[in-house]
């Protein structure tokens, strides 16, 4: 999921940010972009806390900043490298994970709102669902860790098709799974309201 930054204004460096960042200052930043579908749709405006990544938990929704770009994804789980603190990445409707400097992370999402709702991601259900969903992204990122050391040991030059559709299937399964956990408290959310 991504937001088109001004171009002619780099927020992050700028003094008041950091200001800002200490605060713990709430921003409203737009969606474009399908990474995180369903959850997030191209319109809907995600309400983000300017915070450090070392307080981020698994299952967090953060944002950072890349090519120019705001993307919002799932923080799955951090690595200490060289005495730095990297943090994992997913977007919830991708099978692909990056890794990204903790300087890199801008901050936390705490609400959305779109297709006329608003989702509080503080609230008991969505706090469960969003570890739910974190963890679930911490298996797969490290399976498939784990499967890509095992091709690289056993046949670094070779193709290994039934591995690859392998991959490709749980992907497809995890992103589904995750979609439909969304779907239904949607639905739960409706029969409430």
């Amino acid at each position: 999921m991504f937001i088109p930054l001004n171009s002619e204004i780099d927020l992050s460096k700028s003094p008041v940010f950091d200001l800002w960042k200490e605060a713990g200052r709430m921003i409203d930043v737009k969606v474009e972009g399908n990474s995180m579908r369903p959850l997030m749709r191209p319109g809907d405006t995600v309400s983000l806390r300017l915070t450090d990544g070392s307080e981020f938990k698994t299952g967090d929704l953060i944002a950072y900043k890349q090519d120019g770009k705001l993307i919002v994804h799932r923080f799955v789980k951090q690595r200490n490298i060289d005495k730095s603190l990297w943090l994992c990445q997913k977007g919830d409707n991708l099978s692909d994970w990056s890794w990204i400097s903790e300087g890199e992370a801008l901050g936390r999402v705490e609400a959305i709102r779109g297709r006329g709702k608003q989702i509080d991601i503080n609230t008991r259900l969505w706090t469960r669902i969003n570890r739910v969903m974190g963890i679930s992204g911490l298996l797969w990122v490290s399976a498939m860790e784990k499967a890509r050391l095992f091709k690289e040991c056993v046949a670094p030059d070779r193709q290994l098709p039934v591995l690859g559709w392998l991959v490709s299937r749980a992907g497809n399964v995890l992103n589904s799974t995750c979609g439909l956990i969304i779907i239904k408290a949607f639905s739960a959310g409706d029969r409430k309201a």
